[in-house]
């Protein structure tokens, strides 16, 4: 994406767009599970299919914060475009928040790591604030 022009603005609010719709998709069969798993499911089999669904959503909450963070660094900042709103500085302790909550509810293997590498992700991005990215 050609840096500072049009396509590079659409393709961050797509990426940023089509990881969010991963997320919306990802939580309603969760919620599909929660409501409808019981009646139709073994109590093993449910309770199986609920937490990977429960993990699913975490891995797609962590993607969606990857690229708002990489959006958010990368993107152009105009005021008429998506990327306006992603300040790395929130997104930074939105990284903590979702780690921490990662760890708590999957343990600190989960994923490969991904808490940790979420964590690194804040990092990066309050590095970004001081100019220190590359």
């Amino acid at each position: 994406m050609p840096p500072g022009t049009a396509i590079e603005t659409i393709g961050w609010c797509q990426l940023v767009s089509r990881k969010e719709e991963g997320l919306r998709l990802a939580r309603l069969c969760s919620e599909e599970v929660s409501v409808e798993g019981r009646a139709v499911l073994s109590p093993e089999d449910y309770e199986d299919l609920e937490l990977l669904f429960r993990q699913l959503v975490g891995v797609c909450e962590a993607d969606v914060l990857t690229g708002k963070i990489l959006a958010a660094a990368r993107g152009p900042r105009k005021d008429a475009t998506l990327l306006a709103d992603l300040s790395l500085s929130t997104l930074s302790v939105e990284a903590e928040r979702l780690a921490a909550e990662i760890r708590r509810d999957f343990g600190a293997e989960f994923f490969g790591e991904l808490a940790l590498r979420v964590e690194a992700w804040g990092r990066w991005a309050e590095e970004g604030l001081s100019g220190t990215n590359t």
